[in-house]
């Protein structure tokens, strides 16, 4: 947890200065990406005026994998590490606010150079704060060869933008109706592929989403919705994947003053694929990023997931994937904390014309741990070893194990 410390503006020429130069960076932001978080923390790092700042560095992932590409019988061993500078800012507009975030990851390689990237985040909100109609609307925009899911081992370059606008209408002081449109953009560059597939030609996709529902402030710090979500997805190249899903899934966000923060949610997905040779779906779905914190010296960071994904294997057009990741950090005396890693998540493919998920099932499994230790109440370092194995039902190439050694230290003001 990083601890903000505000900050006087200075002059008055600079402050405007500052001030004009952050505003045009939050505009500039605007086309940014779907997975780009603009929730603030709950004080400033630096306030100049009307304009707040939360900066933060992060070099993580320094030390040795064992193996680079998850290769299942000649594994490559490689030093890496990725430095991950972000900015956050707010500034209040009248009864209007604009966020905005920016950062990037630079990904080294010692040996296989041509893993190496540079990836870019950029993202913007607009949001009435004042009104009982509060109209928002988000843009997004990330470039990034970052391994996405636990299916596509390549590190494949990609565009994903996202966009949306809806509003939020007051009804009473602790309930509001809200309604939203959503527009999703997945490009992955020409010549990516994966174990034969061009990945730009099974998966380069968009996705219309409309939702509707109402909001009920529980608590001063969380915030039950309950929402209806009509999706569309429609393929470039590759019709045989488009469908269309109705979801209902309540879910609970945590403002970042609370215990817990994040959002939980829970609830129903009927998936309709278009081709006729794929079962429709009505399942149980899930999604849920929260971290808890437990008398200020526990922490346990919980990621889970059940939903459906697609795949680029044109046997298997998509696999429901289920699972989840939980980080548990115990302070202990003094600066020092112990780290507990364990993740666990299964995959399991719908074949063309097959029964319901009767293609092969992936179980990936990740172990760990560490130490951790912060220098200052804005600096820490931590050290952790984690064992990740992944088993396949089907003979071949897919499983591996992968040995990681890793370093992280984390700055932010």
């Amino acid at each position: 947890m990083i601890e903000r410390l505000g900050r006087p503006g200075g002059r008055r020429m600079i402050r405007m200065r500052v001030t004009l130069m952050a505003s045009m960076a939050l505009v500039a932001a605007a086309p940014a990406a779907a997975q780009i978080d603009t929730a603030l923390p709950s004080t400033a790092a630096i306030q100049l005026g009307s304009l707040s700042l939360y900066p933060s560095i992060t070099i993580k992932d320094i030390g040795i994998d064992s193996n680079v590409f998850n290769d299942a019988e000649e594994p490559k061993e490689d030093f890496s590490f990725t430095v991950r500078p972000q900015v956050q800012a707010a500034l209040r507009l009248g009864p209007a606010r604009l966020i905005g975030t920016g950062g990037g990851n630079f990904v080294y390689y010692q040996k296989y150079k041509n893993e190496q990237s540079t990836d870019s985040r950029l993202g913007g909100r607009f949001e009435m704060l004042s009104t009982r109609l509060l109209p928002f609307a988000t843009v997004s925009r990330t470039r990034s060869r970052e391994r996405t899911g636990f299916e596509i081992d390549a590190r494949a370059r990609r565009l994903d933008t996202d966009v949306s606008v809806g509003t939020d209408f007051e009804i009473t002081a602790v309930t509001s109706l809200t309604a939203f449109v959503r527009r999703n953009r997945l490009e992955y560059d020409a010549g990516q592929r994966f174990r034969g597939e061009d990945l730009a030609a099974e998966l380069n996709r968009t996705s219309e989403i409309a939702g509707a529902g109402a909001k009920f402030a529980l608590t001063p710090l969380t915030t039950l919705i309950v929402a209806v979500e009509l999706q569309r997805d429609r393929f470039e190249e590759s019709n045989l994947r488009d469908a269309d899903a109705l979801r209902v899934a309540p879910a609970l966000e945590f403002a970042t003053a609370a215990a817990v923060t994040g959002r939980i949610s829970l609830g129903y997905r009927e998936f309709r694929p278009l081709h006729s040779g794929l079962p429709r779906r009505r399942d149980f779905v899930a999604s849920a990023g929260t971290t808890i914190t437990v008398l200020g010296r526990t922490l346990f960071d919980v990621e889970a997931n059940r939903d459906v994904v697609y795949s680029p294997d044109v046997t298997s057009p998509y696999y429901l994937a289920e699972g989840g990741r939980l980080v548990v950090t115990q302070r202990l005396a003094g600066p020092f904390d112990v780290i507990g890693i364990g993740g666990w998540q299964r995959l399991r493919y719908q074949t063309l014309g097959g029964a319901p998920l009767d293609g092969r099932t992936e179980t990936t499994t990740t172990v760990g741990g560490g130490v951790g230790f912060r220098l200052t109440p804005n600096l820490r370092v931590a050290l952790t070893y984690d064992l990740t194995e992944r088993s396949s039902s089907e003979p071949g190439d897919r499983s591996y194990d992968r040995r990681r050694i890793l370093g992280a230290v984390n700055y932010g003001l």
